[in-house]
């Protein structure tokens, strides 16, 4: 996702049907938000195979989109407020209704109701459309990894260190990529100032093999993390010198790297 999307985040409400985007804009997902606060929208992912609908799919009518979809709320999921493109449609009343009901029955564990149009149950696993649904998951997944990975950091060595970990990615192969040696350790545990390890082109690098994109929420999180380094990195400095490296001038540079198409 490019810093410019980062900065300008669609006006959401439950019942708008938007476009979302993965971390770097390469794929989208049309889905039915459901609730948003805080930066990270709940959303429920559409589908016009309106033939795999289970008791857990939302049969919506055309009158949304110009077309039958189902609302996959068995597969829902968080994403940044970023990731919404473009709002396309607006669920009816009725339709809105209903996909809440499911949505609440779904998160509380209870049956399904009655009330809301929805496919036949799933019996047992052999139903083919249990493959469809899983295809569906596998596919919904890079769309939820941007707010799965900044989730529970409250710093930027969590981040890198929890997504680090979470990937598998040995911690030689992750500062070879940056083309720096010797600051990860540090960097993970807070202990250094990331300006004064890393150029901000070389963060990005790490960002970008971590499939971390740029966010609202990255940017807070990593000018928290300068911030309270800054009373540290000013002492380093002849008395009455300003830091050499800017912390709005650091992340900038680091969101610049971010909007670029990858290569």
């Amino acid at each position: 996702m490019s810093d410019q999307s980062a900065e300008r985040v669609v006006k959401l409400a439950p019942g708008a049907v938007g476009l979302i985007t993965d971390a770097f804009a390469e794929q989208l997902l049309p889905a039915v938000v459901v609730r948003h606060g805080d930066g990270a929208v709940s959303v429920v992912p559409l589908s016009p195979a309106v033939q795999y609908a289970t008791e857990w799919d939302l049969r919506i009518p055309a009158d949304a989109l110009g077309y039958a979809v189902i609302a996959e709320v068995w597969n829902y999921g968080t994403v940044l407020a970023e990731q919404c493109l473009e709002v396309v449609g607006t669920l009816s009343a009725a339709s809105l209704t209903a996909l809440e009901q499911l949505v609440n029955a779904a998160t509380a564990g209870s049956a399904a109701p009655d009330s809301v149009p929805v496919g036949p149950p799933v019996l047992d696993d052999a139903d083919p459309r249990l493959l469809f649904q899983e295809s569906e998951a596998e596919q919904a997944h890079a769309f939820w990894e941007p707010a799965l990975a900044l989730a529970g950091a409250a710093t930027l060595g969590e981040l890198l260190r929890h997504r680090r970990e979470e990937l598998a990615i040995a911690a030689v192969a992750l500062e070879g990529i940056s083309g720096e040696t010797g600051w990860l350790d540090a960097v993970e545990e807070d202990s250094v100032d990331p300006r004064q390890a890393l150029p901000a082109r070389a963060l990005a690098s790490v960002l970008r093999r971590l499939q971390i994109g740029a966010s609202t929420r990255l940017r807070t999180l990593m000018r928290s993390t300068l911030e309270g380094h800054s009373p540290q990195f000013a002492r380093v400095l002849a008395p009455g010198e300003s830091p050499t490296i800017d912390a709005d001038a650091y992340v900038d540079a680091i969101f610049d790297e971010l909007g670029k198409p990858r290569t």
